[in-house]
Formats: C-alpha cells, sequence, structure tokens
C-alpha cells in the first residue's frame, strides 16, 4: 500500500468513513499512486460508516494512434509509413470542429 492510498484511509476513517474498495486506472490529470477519484464524490453527505470507493492512477495512459487505411498500399511505403514517429491532434481531427 502506498503513502496517498494510506492518507486517503486515514482520512476517510477521521470522517467517520471506510475504504469500499480500490479501482487502479490511467489519468493524465493525476499522478501515479494518487486519488484520482472516488465514489461517491468530493461534499457528498452520507451516513456515518459508509463505504467509499477510491480511483487510484496508475499514471498517464498510452497514447492514442489512428490506424490508417493502407489497403492496396505497397508493402515497403506501408512499413515506412507505419516506422515513422507520429503524432495525433485530437482538435486536428475533429470532425465538428472541422465541420465533417
Amino acid at each position: 500500500m502506498d503513502t496517498a492510498q494510506r492518507s486517503a484511509e486515514q482520512l476517510l476513517r477521521s470522517a467517520g468513513l471506510k475504504l469500499g474498495g480500490i479501482t487502479r486506472a490511467p489519468s493524465d490529470e493525476v499522478g501515479e499512486g494518487l486519488v484520482a477519484g472516488s465514489d461517491p464524490g468530493p461534499e457528498s453527505v452520507m451516513p456515518q460508516g459508509s463505504a467509499v470507493q477510491l480511483l487510484i492512477s496508475t499514471g498517464s495512459g498510452e497514447e492514442s494512434m489512428v490506424m490508417p487505411d493502407l489497403l492496396g498500399h505497397e508493402v515497403s511505403s506501408t512499413h515506412r509509413q507505419l516506422s515513422a514517429p507520429v503524432t495525433f491532434d485530437p482538435a486536428e481531427n475533429d470532425p465538428i470542429r472541422n465541420g465533417r
């Protein structure tokens, strides 16, 4: 158990609540090992002794890539295309922003 999780459990206990369970998931907003969310959420009113589920960050998620249409392309050019560094800008590929 890491320090952030222990601190969260102590905070729950001091508030009269208990840890109900832990889920681990990637988060681009919260560093690895830190609490990224809870259920119920902050400022929820609940009976004393209620269980709270914690979401613990495993760090940043993997980058998303878009698979290009390779149908009908030569193997050598396809290999070069897939081997080249790729960056993905979600705003550039947003059909709403781009009027598609």
